[in-house]
């Protein structure tokens, strides 16, 4: 244990509306959970350079139903027990700052319900699951991710060094996961996200042709991954997709398309993964097909196409194989 340690606990009294903290010396994490009484409110144990094996992660769920307050800043570790973290209902501020933890579990925290106030700042932590993190909203407050390698930052600038940027950053995601398409397409566009998805997320919320904004698109520079997958589309506005420079990954599976557009594929010019699978669609133009110059994989599994080439049928799962219909479509192109 390091010298220049802390720990503090603060226990609840009847007559007192605020916790008072008593401090506790010469004694290790252990021991303090061991001892302390169940109405605890907080508790602190910073800079002791404790690693994650001398914390008694399943003692910290007797204080399920008090605990409001965990920091254990200053540490060495490297993982925490998630687990029982997810047991603490009344934890509104939990600070982990100053370890060496890699990757937190982004979706324990999104399901922690009084969850106000996270500092996770200096640390090793590479990748943010910024959509488990909405799931803290509107109730969060304050979130530290500040001194961590983090690789899959969002095309907008955005620095780390500044919580509020950080959670405007959040509340951001958790508008483009709104429940509204319209909503959607203008909070990718406001925060340059890198993905628009307005697949449906359950058989109540299935979006017609008619109620995607096309015409909103055009905002949308940043946009690399489009998602309309498991909706009730008939038709595709390729012109308004055209608008997405950087498209390159476009999700139409388990839709009502009758047909597709083959022509407009041109106007994708970036595109390199199509998903067409679960679709009404008859007709596959391999010539077209093969003639884009970026697509890599083109699925159309589950698709009544009337005419298969044998070439493909011969092969078992290839009519499933996206690469495999992108390299016939491209032998058809050569051949024509």
């Amino acid at each position: 244990m390091g010298a220049g340690g802390s720990v503090v606990a603060a226990s609840s009294a009847p007559s007192a509306k605020v916790a008072t903290a008593f401090a506790l010396d010469n004694v290790t994490p252990s021991s303090m959970l061991t001892n302390l009484p169940e109405d605890i409110e907080g508790i602190e144990c910073n800079n002791f350079g404790v690693s994650s094996a001398e914390i008694p992660w399943l003692r910290l769920c007797v204080f399920s139903n008090t605990l409001s307050s965990l920091v254990l800043s200053g540490n060495k570790l490297t993982s925490v027990g998630w687990a029982a973290l997810g047991q603490l209902d009344r934890l509104a501020t939990l600070d982990l700052s100053r370890n060496e933890i890699y990757a937190p579990a982004w979706r324990v925290l999104g399901m922690m319900p009084a969850l106000r106030h996270v500092d996770l700042g200096n640390n090793k932590i590479t990748s943010v699951s910024w959509t488990d993190l909405t799931a803290l909203l509107p109730r969060l407050q304050h979130l530290d991710l500040q001194n961590n390698p983090v690789e899959n930052l969002p095309p907008k600038p955005l620095s780390l060094d500044v919580p509020a940027d950080v959670l405007e950053y959040v509340e951001a995601v958790g508008k483009a996961n709104a429940s509204s398409a319209d909503t959607r397409v203008q909070a990718v566009s406001a925060a340059r996200l890198d993905t628009l998805d307005l697949s449906a997320r359950d058989a109540t919320a299935c979006l017609t042709t008619a109620q995607i904004p096309w015409r909103r698109m055009s905002s949308l520079l940043s946009v690399t991954a489009v998602s309309f997958a498991h909706n009730l589309l008939t038709s595709v506005d390729m012109a308004a997709l055209s608008a997405l420079p950087s498209l390159c990954r476009l999700d139409i599976a388990h839709n009502l398309l009758a047909s597709f557009p083959w022509d407009g594929l041109a106007s994708l010019a970036a595109l390199e993964e199509l998903d067409l699978s679960g679709n009404e669609i008859k007709t596959v133009e391999w010539e077209t097909l093969g003639d884009h110059p970026a697509l890599q994989s083109v699925s159309v599994q589950g698709n009544p196409v009337r005419w298969w080439p044998h070439e493909l049928g011969a092969i078992v799962g290839c009519k499933g194989d996206p690469v495999a219909v992108m390299r016939y479509a491209r032998k058809m192109a050569r051949q024509r």
